[in-house]
């Protein structure tokens, strides 16, 4: 009786053990002996319901790892495209860690104005949006969090100049939060970043119009925040950006028509 005993707390100390492990993709454990077999699978966090069961990401399990700039960061998938970004929490928000790529309507990558990536640059700086794809055509918000999904991938949404603000804030401050932000990559032209908290900004340039047409990419990256510049008619969005040679994490009131990247914060 003690044995069965025995054997049946052991069986249950595996079990638990199992269910508690957290990089773990999916585990098979058996256990033949008086309690029979048992099989235990498990999602990188412990919980089933991580692992989507169809669709583009079928079998694919939230928070898987990958390195990214020699940092190991969880992982998420976007459902619409399968596409898969690494995202990072700095303070109490959930950045994407990488630009988005998805190819909506009017998005662009550097270089090719007909929605093609004939210089192959999508996979390294994602798409550049103007504002109204960017929102996906919704009001302008300057809340905590902004309530605009836009382009944005379910269960994320673009963030405020409130949400830029905090992020500023939480790395030390809009003087230093370019050199914080950057990544640590031979990506930017000059002075690359610390990317102490993992956000590695790169330098994907942007679109101005069809008379400027794409610039600086390896010097700026820019990012629409989700709220518009009332004192312009309604023709002006703020951005946020860093720049090669500079520190600083800039606020910049940009027409809307201009195309730029987007990061996307959780919830």
């Amino acid at each position: 009786m003690y044995i069965i005993n025995d054997l049946y707390a052991l069986g249950e100390t595996i079990m638990n053990r199992v269910k508690s492990l957290s990089k773990c993709l999916v585990l098979k454990i058996l256990f033949i002996g008086i309690i029979g077999v048992q099989t235990i699978s498990c999602s990188s966090n412990g919980n089933d319901d991580d692992v989507t069961s169809s669709g583009l990401c079928a079998g694919f399990v939230d928070g898987t790892p990958r390195m990214h700039f020699e940092v190991e960061k969880k992982q998420f998938c976007d459902e619409r495209d399968g596409k898969k970004y690494v995202y990072v929490q700095i303070g109490g928000q959930t950045w994407m860690a990488e630009n988005l790529n998805f190819n909506a309507s009017s998005s662009r990558c550097y270089g090719d104005d007909t929605g093609g990536d004939s210089q192959d640059r999508c996979g390294t700086y994602g798409r550049l949006y103007n504002w109204a794809t960017a929102m996906n055509e919704t009001a302008s918000s300057s809340a905590d969090p902004s309530g605009v999904q836009g382009v944005c991938p379910s269960g994320w949404h673009l963030p405020s100049k409130d949400e830029w603000d905090l992020l500023a804030v939480t790395v030390g401050g809009s003087e230093t939060a370019g050199i914080e932000l950057k990544a640590n990559s031979s990506l930017w032209a000059t002075n690359t970043g610390i990317d102490y908290f993992g956000f590695s900004a790169l330098p994907g340039g942007f679109f101005g119009n069809q008379n400027d047409g794409f610039s600086n990419v390896g010097n700026v990256g820019g990012w629409w925040s989700a709220t518009e510049d009332e004192g312009f008619d309604g023709a002006i969005a703020l951005q946020r950006e860093v720049s090669a040679g500079v520190n600083f994490l800039g606020l910049w009131q940009i027409r809307k028509e201009y195309l730029f990247s987007v990061r996307c914060v959780k919830g």
